[in-house]
């Protein structure tokens, strides 16, 4: 077996053991909800830190800290908001997370304001950061957070079909190749790969779909959901791979033996877990 995917599996088998633990957690206790949303505050707060590390690359127009700031100030938001709440669900969570997405949207515009006042090109550098930071892990990691506490099981069909994506399109474009899909931002991506994750992310979230409240489990809604969510996710990845480029970085991390950074393993379902809460709430 090549080493780099022997050790990609074996990651991936620790980091399936601790998401189980969690859930097992979080059905078996009733504060076991708490694992989880530890957890993904965790993986959201190295992702805003990845983020910051790779934003301050080339840039020194503010501290990674700022960045690290606005990226888990909504996250940090609806943990918060859970931990005093006697019973959080799915609507108060996204009331808190698109206050506190309101908020981190008036310092960005702050903080453009800042970066223009001498020089305007600063500004334009600064925004293509926080579009994307602020979008992707800050508002992505709210959601992931909202779905931790209050409805898990939607989160672990989420996971199913962003990583049956991911997969699916890693070994179809190694197998088939051909035409790339976006080759100045990502080069390794193929249509070829695409195709594959769509195809997996439909099946995968439809066979999953029990996960998902009764009233939508197994029906046609779902498939047209899980192709949603998959284009959703390659956007999450090219977006991360869009920042990654304007500052000459190939990783973002290196926690994730074989999977490189927190934020290279979790873009998928960031840019995805704000559509899935969307789509549950109008359900």
């Amino acid at each position: 077996m090549n080493p780099d995917l022997k050790k990609r599996i074996t990651t991936a088998v620790v980091l399936i053991g601790i998401m189980t633990l969690c859930v097992v957690l979080a059905v078996a206790f009733s504060w076991g909800w708490l694992a989880l949303a530890i957890l993904f505050l965790a993986a959201v707060s190295v992702a805003g830190f990845e983020f910051a590390r790779i934003c301050r690359k080339g840039q020194e127009k503010f501290r990674p800290s700022v960045y690290l700031f606005l990226t888990i100030l909504p996250c940090l938001g609806v943990f918060c908001r859970a931990c005093v709440s006697e019973s959080f669900n799915l609507h108060d969570g996204l009331l808190v997370a698109s206050v506190s997405f309101f908020v981190v949207m008036i310092l960005s515009f702050l903080l453009l304001v800042v970066a223009g006042n001498n020089v305007l090109n600063d500004s334009s550098d600064v925004a293509k950061d926080i579009f994307v930071g602020v979008f992707l892990v800050g508002l992505g990691g709210a959601a992931l957070e909202v779905l931790a506490i209050s409805q898990y099981s939607a989160l672990i069909w989420l996971i199913l079909v962003a990583c049956s994506n991911d997969v699916a399109a890693y070994f179809t474009g190694k197998k088939f190749g051909g035409p790339k899909m976006a080759p100045v931002i990502s080069p390794k991506k193929t249509i070829s790969g695409s195709i594959g994750g769509f195809l997996a992310g439909a099946l995968i979230g439809f066979l999953a779909s029990p996960l998902l409240p009764d009233s939508i489990s197994f029906s046609l809604e779902v498939i047209w959901m899980s192709l949603v969510i998959v284009a959703v996710s390659q956007l999450g990845d090219l977006s991360k791979s869009y920042v990654k480029r304007l500052h000459d970085v190939k990783d973002s991390g290196k926690i994730l033996p074989g999977h490189c950074g927190i934020l290279d393993r979790i873009d998928a379902i960031l840019m995805s877990a704000p559509v899935l809460c969307l789509w549950l709430f109008l359900s």
